[in-house]
Parts: structure tokens; sequence; C-alpha cells
């Protein structure tokens, strides 16, 4: 209920002027009663106190390292809007000494699918009718291309250079995230953005195999593009929203797994009968 009441209430500006439902509106004159002010943060103890508790799960155990850093990026910027409203005389952050748990850079290879695991997941997720068939290249960019969902959603035709034949390029220049239509100014689930940690108008060149060309191509001829000249759209129209891909995607996993273990199952099954018939033979 708190966690309800502070996220679609409390620190939404856009509701303010709106009144909660009465269980919500319990929980945020509770939380103004018994919550420590700003300026009890000016003291480096209570701030230490404050990172031991971002640094756990809810569970008491220790929380990831990127976890970790995203929620005091989180509580520093709004430590700098305390100090700009001149409610704390300064960033109190900057006197405690923290060793900020490092975060693992490698890229381990047994969490990304190998290219005939990715083919397969792809016939999976074709598998699933007009709406599976349609999300095909949508996936193919993620994997092909190392694009994030909300690049891939305001992929364009004139974004895309695909050759007749070898690699082509992909110049991707916004994104569309997911946000929640609570919070954003026109009501709507989503934004319309620059790309991730990029400049406005900035652009990404990225190269593409001749697999997801083929892809692409393939797609455009069966689909087309939208009147936006977007290449991917929702089934009713309007951006791909992340419960449509992620349905389709679940259910792409549980079609693979169910097919290995079918698999493994018919080779189990071969070779206990071989064994049989040469023990029978022996």
């Amino acid at each position: 209920m708190l966690r309800r009441a502070l996220y679609q209430w409390g620190f939404n500006a856009g509701r303010h002027g709106q009144t909660p439902p009465e269980a919500e509106a319990k929980a945020l004159t509770w939380v103004e009663r018994n919550a420590p002010a700003v300026v009890d943060l000016d003291h480096a103890k209570r701030v230490r106190t404050v990172l031991e508790h971002l640094a756990k799960r809810q569970d008491g155990k220790p929380a990831a390292a990127n976890t970790f850093r995203r929620r005091r990026a989180v509580l520093s910027n709004c430590l700098r809007l305390a100090v700009e409203h001149e409610l704390l005389p300064g960033n109190p952050l900057n006197r405690v000494h923290w060793e900020t748990p490092k975060a693992v850079e490698e890229l381990d290879v047994r969490s990304v699918a190998t290219p005939a695991q990715a083919r397969a997941l792809l016939m999976a997720v074709r598998a699933q009718g007009p709406r599976g068939a349609h999300l095909v290249a949508f996936f193919a960019c993620i994997y092909y291309a190392a694009m994030r969902p909300e690049e891939v959603s305001m992929l364009s035709a004139d974004q895309c250079e695909l050759a007749e034949e070898g690699w082509g390029r992909l110049l991707l220049s916004g994104a569309r995230p997911q946000v929640g239509s609570a919070w954003t100014d026109d009501g709507k689930p989503y934004e319309e953005r620059q790309l991730k940690h990029r400049a406005r108008r900035a652009v990404r060149p990225v190269p593409i195999p001749p697999v997801l060309v083929s892809i692409l191509r393939a797609h455009l001829d069966v689909f087309g593009t939208t009147a936006e000249g977007r290449l991917f759209s929702a089934v009713r129209g309007g951006p791909v929203r992340s419960q449509e891909y992620g349905a389709v995607w679940k259910e792409a996993r549980l079609r693979r797994r169910r097919w290995l273990l079918r698999s493994l199952l018919s080779h189990t099954t071969c070779v206990t009968r071989a064994c049989r018939s040469g023990s029978a033979r022996g």
C-alpha cells in the first residue's frame, strides 16, 4: 500500500491536484506524519544509514551493484534539488565515504542466446499467428543489432539502409519508452525522446548483419509501414507495448522449452530401445 500510494500519488506531480482513494490518502498521511524532514538528512550518520538501506533488497539480502548505483543516483538528484530549494546547505552525500559496489562489466556468454537458439526462438515467435509474425523482425533487431525495445519501436523505413547483398546499416535517432499514462504530460502511455545517454538529434549508426537485412526486407515486403513510416505497430494500431511483445516472447520461450523437452525424451527413448535391443542380442 505504501509503495502504491507513493508511486501513484505522492511522487506523481501530475496527480497532486487530484484526491487519492481513501486507503492511499491514509497511507500518505501516515508517511507525512512519520517520515523524517529533509533537513534531518544534513547529518552524515543519517545519510550513511540511508545508504545502508539502499544497498539491501526488501528481504535484507545485498542488492545488485547496478541497483544500488541507480538508487544512489536518484537520492543524489533529490538532495541536489533540496540544496537548490535551500532546504539543505549542501549535498550530505559528499560528506560520507562509501565504497560503491563494483558492477560486473564483462559479458557472461552463458546468458546470451547462440545464433541457433536465436533462430529457434524467432521461429517460435513466428508460429504465434499474425501478431507473432509481425514481431519476428522486432525481436531480430534486439538480437542482431543490440537495440533497446524503445529504439525498435521508433524504427522507420528511412532509417534503414538495406543493401541487396552483404551488411546494412540502421541510423537510430530516437526512442519511444513506455512510461505509463500517469507520468506523461499528454496522457499517453509512452513518450518520444532522444536516444538514451545521447544529445537531442544525435544519430547512432548501427551496422547490421546480412541475416537481419533479409529479415527487415521481408518484413517491409509483407507488412509495409505505418502512416508515420514506422516498421512496427500494435495489433490495434499505435506503438507496440511491452505487454504485447512481452507476452509473445514468454510464449516463444515456453514453446522452445517444450520442444527441447520433447526432443530430449525422444532421444532418451531411442537410446533406451537401442540398449535393450543390444542386450537382447547379447
